[in-house]
């Protein structure tokens, strides 16, 4: 769920990034399912099943059924050793993921490192793909899908739930309580969906804002930037 990088500091500025649509053009598990089908590394009912799922998430429910993303995760990650996986999501980032992030990204993030922020990404995205984009944006932290390791392997196992919905903003909510430093919260993301942790925010932003994103960044007067 959470990877930190940091100790607790007198820093007391926070910034939330969204990956996916904000930072990353589309979705990165998607990007990822292309990518192992097309490595013949699943085949063509697992490609289906998941892209189902996402569709769901994306436009239904924050709070769907998470079992068969579950599954598919226990499938793909059961037994592989960490160095196995990591080559993996570096072969994916270098051929697929690199080329979808956002020209402004970097820049937009080191606009707010300069200002002395502690910069945190956050995603349904599983954790290695996390970390792979925490270490190129050089983030403080990040929250993610946290898939399981033991003994230099992936169990295949999700630790908690995947980070959507409310799992999401109770994480992001409990790590928040447990600072005491905080003077100011900006949350950046492309999702209508991120409406209560916009709520949190002394800056909210809404970037590449969709329709939905876009009327509630207009009724709360929130700043909209597209990259």
């Amino acid at each position: 769920m959470v990877n930190e990088k940091i100790t607790e500091s007198s820093l007391s500025k926070i910034a939330f990034f969204d990956i996916d649509g904000t930072l990353v053009k589309g979705q990165t598990q998607v990007l990822l399912i292309r990518y192992l089908y097309h490595n013949k590394i699943i085949g063509t009912k697992s490609l289906l099943q998941v892209l189902v799922w996402y569709l769901k998430y994306k436009f239904f429910s924050a709070d769907i059924d998470q079992r068969m993303a579950k599954e598919f995760y226990y499938s793909l990650f059961r037994g592989k050793g960490i160095s196995e996986v990591n080559e993996i999501i570096e072969d994916y980032f270098e051929t697929y993921l690199k080329g979808k992030i956002y020209p402004e990204s970097a820049e937009l993030l080191e606009k707010y490192r300069k200002d002395g922020f502690i910069i945190i990404l956050f995603s349904a995205t599983i954790s290695p793909i996390a970390e792979k984009l925490s270490n190129y944006f050089k983030a403080d932290l990040y929250f993610a899908t946290e898939i399981e390791k033991k003994k230099n392997q992936y169990t295949g196992n999700v630790k908690g739930n995947i980070f959507i919905g409310t799992y999401r903003n109770d994480s992001i909510n409990k790590y928040l309580k447990n600072r005491k430093d905080i003077d100011k919260i900006s949350v950046l993301s492309d999702r209508a969906s991120d409406y209560e942790l916009f709520k949190l925010a002394d800056e909210a932003i809404a970037v590449n804002p969709n329709r939905d994103l876009k009327k509630l960044a207009e009724e709360n007067k929130w700043e909209i930037i597209k990259l």
